[in-house]
């Protein structure tokens, strides 16, 4: 799953809780998880392991090695975004396999995973502020290269195995020509399910290619996945945390929803008290053994995880634009590619799948509109119908159903 991107509006803040969580702890385990990503980093010369000065220099707007400070002055105070933290956070079965059993393959594909949905952001979604003369306009246009600082974590609050990574995405990137500027976040906030989305599916097919079978799932309403053999005693077991946002939503009255869900974390989060990994894995041992679980063996061969999909991309596709019709006449194309790369999660890649968004355009069963979002050819004609209808004066249940929607 993915949290975020959550603006850290305090530099002050963002440098105590990083700073004591991951960069100055006592505990190789994390210290040993800190990278910086990204092509601006690269350009930046940062290397690879995340250091304190330079983390809060960048996050406080200043260009290593230039004079360049990021920000505005108001009222004799220079004022900068330090960035945004958005969470990748592993399926529960995923984090038992690479932290309960140790299968450390099983986190590097976590961390892969990560590398590879901040660089296809990076590519796609980043982006800055322009300047047309003529205008006087500040257009938004694409950013050269992203500075993004990676941590990676090991548990949740309340201690339960919980493999998750987050990647402090500076407010720092440059333009067309070289020069740096803020980023323009409104892509970055926009797009949340489909970054969600695009990691679910490039884990899965990276654990697809380590043999594992997977198991198609639902959290929180939106599609995700479990390894196969991991029952639900050990992921409610090891899901305390989960219970107790559940537990709260449930006390309150709230249905479930992702504000909610994230209301009901900040409420409930307690303060933070995580052992070294080495007393973690001890604590979750003697957890299952308490609760007397049982470990199942799995067979993890190539021969009983080949990826053989049920749905051909093309299929995939257009099993989500139907669900997408059902509940809105125009959508956005990244919530049609989210919707599609949750159908199977690992089983095609996010090109097939744009491909197969291509081709339905090209066929006309999917249309552009003028908003630059998408609608159907059944859409488009129930609609005229019911303008057609309109005209006559005559209603229909069809028509009152479809003229509440506008489409283009």
């Amino acid at each position: 799953m993915l949290s975020g991107p959550r603006p850290l509006v305090s530099a002050e803040q963002t440098f105590g809780y990083f700073l004591h969580e991951y960069l100055a702890r006592n505990d190789s385990s994390h210290r040993s998880a800190n990278r910086w990503h990204g092509a601006g980093a690269e350009s930046l010369g940062l290397g690879q392991r995340v250091g304190k000065r330079k983390f809060i220099s960048i996050l406080s707007g200043h260009v290593p090695g230039t004079d360049i400070t990021l920000g505005r002055v108001i009222d004799g105070t220079r004022q900068h975004r330090p960035g945004w933290d958005m969470t990748f956070s592993a399926p529960k079965s995923v984090s038992l396999e690479a932290l309960y059993r140790g299968r450390r393959a099983v986190m590097h594909a976590h961390d892969e995973a990560v590398c590879a949905t901040l660089d296809w952001i990076e590519q796609e979604y980043l982006q800055t502020r322009g300047y047309d003369p003529a205008t006087g306009r500040r257009p938004r246009e694409a950013a050269d290269g992203m500075i993004a600082a990676t941590f990676r974590h090991m548990a949740s609050r309340n201690n339960d195995p919980q493999l998750h990574t987050h990647a402090v995405v500076a407010n720092m990137t440059r333009n067309k020509d070289g020069a740096w500027r803020s980023v323009e976040p409104t892509l970055l906030k926009r797009n949340r399910r489909v970054f969600g989305a695009w990691y679910r599916n490039d884990l899965a097919r990276r654990l697809w290619n380590l043999g594992y079978e997977l198991t198609s799932t639902t959290v929180g309403g939106l599609p995700s996945f479990e390894i196969s053999g991991w029952s639900r005693e050990w992921l409610d077991a090891f899901s305390t945390r989960r219970q107790d946002i559940l537990q709260h939503m449930a006390d309150e009255g709230r249905e479930y929803t992702t504000a909610n869900a994230q209301a009901a974390a900040l409420v409930t989060r307690g303060k933070k008290a995580e052992p070294v990994k080495g007393e973690l894995v001890k604590l979750w041992h003697r957890r299952a053994e308490r609760l007397g679980l049982v470990e199942e063996p799995r067979s993890r061969t190539a021969e009983s995880a080949q990826m053989n999909a049920v749905l051909s991309p093309l299929e995939a596709v257009w099993h989500a634009m139907d669900h997408l019709e059902e509940r809105q006449c125009v959508f956005r194309r990244t919530d049609l590619l989210a919707a599609a790369l949750g159908r199977e999660p690992g089983r095609h890649s996010h090109e097939e799948l744009e491909a197969a968004i291509d081709r339905l355009r090209r066929d006309r069963h999917l249309v552009d509109t003028t908003s630059g979002d998408m609608t159907t050819r059944q859409t488009l004609r129930a609609e005229r119908t019911v303008i057609a209808a309109m005209r006559e004066g005559t209603v229909c249940a069809t028509g009152k159903r479809a003229g509440r929607h506008r489409t283009t």
